[in-house]
């Protein structure tokens, strides 16, 4: 093993993600050691599309770019206190070990454990922290706990309810991916198409340690007889810890793979979550992004006097539903500049000029402003159902 202050580089001849379930790729790892430079060591495997090695073949190769010398390697950090002791998270897992040492011994039961689960390289969510690692914890034990058995619980969960649960991970972020073959086909018939409605993503809807971001999209074949707008529907659900473009991404990557005509999505909008924009751009680079009219006019107007707002709200709704907003733009903000007292308001237009113009400007949502109503609206919903109050 080696110190904590090793250097690892990956090279990838393409995203892991985007490979299909029978397609296998090649990795190589590079690693160097901290105390002797000329020093390295190359692991070469095949991987499938979850980083599972195939066949549990792993070749390693030692080198080094001056003289040999003798290397001492480190004692990994678990292995610093004989006294402590490891044990399997899940009881399901301690119910086969122990059901197959009845008739043969403990190692042997293990082992046997470890084969039929594919082998010891392939086991990932059995490798949850358990008591003793929550124990040695130098940050907070409470929410590693919970974070430890919140996963436990729904991969259980998901092992029973396989056809709604597409992926389970704990790298490069712990993140799960639900979704119903419904609303896979959803997106392709409601989303895909030339001026369809853009789907929604909302970040922000959390349960006490982790994130709940759900996509909406819109039904055109309902409409709500109140409003008359394409009913919104709840689509994939992605359940993370952390507002991370590694985690949205999971997210977009596997419905490009389960939807191969999202590929071909028309419009997604937000309410401008930097990371989430990220993600989207990489795997919708062809979609139009729009952003949440309601959040862009609430950051203006908190740069505006109380006794303003009414007039720069109008004046602003006036520029974003323009005919032309290129022409309306430099008269609007000459008023702006008259009856606003506050420059920061005026640097704000100035400053976010392309954005207001390709993102919130109802052109581009064929004539309408664009709101991410239908996320908070699926949000509540979901809220309601699990009788979620908050504690914020």
């Amino acid at each position: 093993m080696y110190k904590d202050g090793k250097r690892m580089e990956r090279e990838r001849l393409f995203d892991h993600k985007l490979l299909n379930k029978d397609q296998i790729m090649l990795v190589k790892q590079y690693y160097k050691h901290v105390d002797h430079p000329d020093f390295s060591r190359e692991i070469y495997y095949v991987s499938n599309s979850r980083y599972q090695y195939v066949n549990n073949a792993v070749m390693v190769l030692y080198s080094f770019s001056g003289a040999e010398k003798t290397i001492v390697p480190s004692a990994h950090g678990n292995s610093n206190e004989v006294t402590n002791s490891f044990t399997a998270v899940k009881k399901s897992v301690i119910a086969k070990v122990s059901s197959k040492a009845r008739s043969t011994s403990s190692r042997e039961a293990l082992e046997g454990h470890i084969g039929s689960e594919g082998g010891r390289c392939n086991i990932q969510l059995e490798n949850l922290p358990n008591s003793d690692h929550i124990k040695r914890s130098n940050s907070d034990g409470s929410r590693f706990k919970k974070k430890a058995t919140f996963l436990s619980d729904v991969v259980q969960w998901c092992q029973e309810n396989a056809d709604i649960c597409r992926v389970i991970t704990l790298h490069p972020e712990p993140v799960i991916i639900l979704a119903t073959n419904q609303q896979l086909r959803d997106l392709e018939r409601f989303a895909c198409q030339p001026n369809s409605p853009a789907i929604c993503v909302d970040p922000t809807f959390n349960l006490g340690e982790f994130y709940v971001t759900p996509i909406t999209y819109r039904n055109s074949l309902l409409k709500s007889r109140k409003s008359g707008n394409p009913s919104c529907f709840c689509g994939p659900i992605l359940i993370h810890f952390h507002k991370t473009f590694a985690a949205y991404d999971s997210l977009f990557s596997e419905i490009r793979k389960l939807c191969p005509k999202s590929k071909d999505l028309f419009s997604y909008g937000t309410d401008g979550e930097v990371e989430l924009i990220k993600a989207l751009k990489k795997s919708f680079p062809y979609a139009r992004q729009l952003r949440c009219y309601m959040h862009v006019e609430k950051n203006l107007l908190s740069k505006v006097v109380v006794g303003m707002r009414t007039t720069v709200k109008s004046g602003f709704y006036d520029l974003c539903t323009s005919l032309n907003f290129d022409e309306s733009y430099d008269h609007t903000l000459n008023l702006f500049t008259e009856v606003c007292p506050s420059p920061e308001a005026v640097k704000y237009l100035i400053k976010n000029r392309v954005m207001l113009k390709e993102n919130v400007h109802c052109s581009n949502n064929q004539g309408q402003l664009f709101y991410n109503n239908a996320s908070e609206s699926v949000n509540q919903k979901i809220k309601a159902f699990l009788k979620h109050r908050s504690t914020q």
